[in-house]
């Protein structure tokens, strides 16, 4: 089986970097990774490192519909303790 030798050679081209200064506080994108495309705020800078602080995800569909949810099963729960009490006087 042939070898592609310029596909592999494409895989271990180096890019060029920018040098680019980070300040504390400052907002930050998050380009790779779990959080990749998340809101970040440095917290700290280091040497070799940067703490970041994320911004949560909240996605309001989904709150809305477990507080949905919810109210409905409390709704449910209050008829039928009111059933019981009209059951129980007859």
């Amino acid at each position: 089986m042939p070898i592609d030798n310029e596909f592999y050679s494409t895989l271990f081209d180096a890019k060029e970097t920018k040098d680019i200064q980070f300040k504390d506080n400052q907002f930050v994108r998050v380009k790779k990774g779990v959080y990749e495309g998340d809101l970040a705020k440095i917290s700290r800078i280091r040497k070799n490192n940067v703490d970041v602080a994320l911004v949560p995800r909240i996605n309001v569909q989904d709150v809305l519909k477990k507080m949905r949810e919810e109210s409905l099963k409390s709704n449910d729960e209050q008829v039928i303790l009111a059933n019981k009490d009209e059951i129980l006087k007859r």
